[in-house]
């Protein structure tokens, strides 16, 4: 079981990072293309449109996940679970739908109205494809090489059609298909678990009100979240929308990959928990603690020590003024990380759907009211700021669930030993700042060596999870 989850985590990471990848490649190009203002226009349709996609999508992946997993070995349960909840999304995608029509016509988004419709294709993609249930079955192989596959085919439309400012809605055409492109093969692939039908009349009275309690939770988070870009866009400049998106691109990218782990582990920590099998729940998310200290400590380090670097890397010079925002958000991705943990993997199993809902509706309004104070005084580095607090709201509350059958121990070692590379690795990338050289081989040298010195130190130390993963690797298991 524990080589499985190994090798779930490692096809995980490695479609998390083709994702990464993708947009590490095709974001340096666009937005050297495009633009500062274009890039800003395309990330404001992008936040506007992300509220109506959170009405198709009800936050039914997480919920679906959850329950999936518990009846997944039996083929006719899971087939009537899946259907009911298949259906559930298709009408609320139709209502997604409607409420497009409806802010479309508003006069304030009329000049983005075009890039609204075509990112809307995702609603459509997303439902029919129902990649949930992949997730629940834990198929981790397949969703790794079909999205994998689709992320290459984007990267050679990307640069064969955007050549110009003129070519965003080309660019947003193809982010469609790099994101939700590959969901075209689940409505084929899923067959071979269960047989996913529309039904009409759906149980909701069992399903709707836990659904509801995650949607509410989400759409509440997510407002917040993207409300920074929102709020921008009406109080600022698009320069200041592109300046500020750079920051969180890069945010959202390491955020993302961190956070790949929980999707690997929720199915096995929620059987885990449901069958009250505390010492496999409890080894379970000491794993995982010593997956995000060992690898999210010198993220975060290295993001607020080489901010400047890695804006100027990615998009150029002209997005330089977003280095201050990215070391203020590497703040916020240690507590989103934390807070992720605690949603994911201590909340979700245990169906307390109620903490998350309490925890989002907090955090958005504290986040919310900071920034019709702190934005029109400080500008773009104030929504930086507002989500790192927020993010520390929610981390707080969801840690009240911690209860005295969760036990982790034998960590202080590899937190030392974490702490202790980070010191080095911080020394060394300082030291490294000061000489004079071209920015991109100087980034390159800060992230390799800095990558270097963190694990030989690790290595060095006999850390346990560097131990683990070596074990892992020379063995195959």
């Amino acid at each position: 079981m524990a080589s499985n989850i190994k090798k779930n985590t490692i096809y995980n990471m490695i479609n998390t990072v083709a994702k990464i990848i993708f947009p590490l490649i095709t974001f340096p190009y666009s937005s050297r293309v495009l633009h500062a203002a274009k890039i800003g226009t395309v990330n404001y349709a992008n936040s506007v449109y992300s509220y109506i996609a959170l009405i198709s999508t009800l936050s039914i992946t997480s919920y679906a996940v959850r329950e999936s997993s518990v009846v997944k070995n039996d083929r006719e349960k899971l087939g009537h679970l899946a259907s009911e909840i298949f259906s559930i999304n298709v009408w609320s995608t139709l209502i997604a739908y409607l409420v497009m029509i409806v802010v479309c016509l508003i006069p304030s988004f009329h000049n983005i109205v075009s890039l609204i419709l075509i990112n809307s294709i995702n609603m459509i993609l997303v439902t029919l494809g129902a990649d949930w249930l992949n997730t629940a079955m834990e198929d981790f192989r397949y969703i790794t090489i079909r999205s994998v596959a689709f992320q290459f085919l984007s990267l050679i439309l990307m640069f064969a059609f955007v050549h110009q400012p003129s070519d965003y809605v080309k660019y947003v055409v193809i982010s469609v298909i790099a994101s939700s492109g590959s969901e075209v093969m689940n409505m084929f692939y899923h067959r071979r678990y269960c047989e996913l039908r529309f039904i009409l009349h759906p149980n909701l009275k069992k399903h709707l009100p836990p659904i509801m309690k995650m949607f509410a939770a989400v759409i509440t988070q997510q407002f917040y979240v993207n409300s920074d870009t929102v709020m921008l866009g009406l109080m600022t400049t698009s320069t200041a929308v592109g300046l500020y998106s750079t920051a969180t691109k890069v945010y959202n990218i390491v955020n993302t990959l961190m956070s790949s782990i929980f999707t690997v582990v929720l199915a096995q920590a929620t059987i885990a928990y449901t069958h009250k099998n505390y010492d496999r729940y409890n080894n379970l998310l000491r794993k995982v603690i010593m997956f995000l200290i060992s690898l999210g400590l010198p993220i975060v380090v290295g993001m607020i020590v080489i901010s400047k670097n890695i804006i100027v890397f990615i998009s150029g010079p002209e997005y330089a003024a977003a280095a201050g925002t990215l070391s203020i958000l590497a703040v916020s991705l240690f507590f989103a990380i934390i807070h992720g943990f605690l949603g994911w993997l201590v909340a979700m199993p245990m169906g307390d759907y109620d903490i998350s809902l309490k925890a989002a509706f907090w955090s958005s309004l504290v986040n919310i009211g900071l920034n019709l104070v702190l934005i029109p005084r400080i500008g773009y580095p104030a929504a930086a700021v507002t989500t790192a607090i927020a993010e520390l709201i929610s981390a707080v509350i969801i840690a009240t669930r911690w209860n005295h059958n969760i036990q982790i121990r034998n960590i202080s070692k590899t937190v030392f030993h974490s702490i202790l590379g980070c010191i080095l690795m911080s020394i060394f990338l300082i030291f490294v700042k000061q000489v004079q050289m071209g920015v991109m081989l100087q980034t390159v040298l800060m992230i390799g060596g800095g990558a270097m010195i963190y694990g030989l130190t690790l290595l060095i130390t006999r850390d346990e999870f560097v131990r683990e993963a070596l074990k892992f690797v020379l063995r195959r298991e």
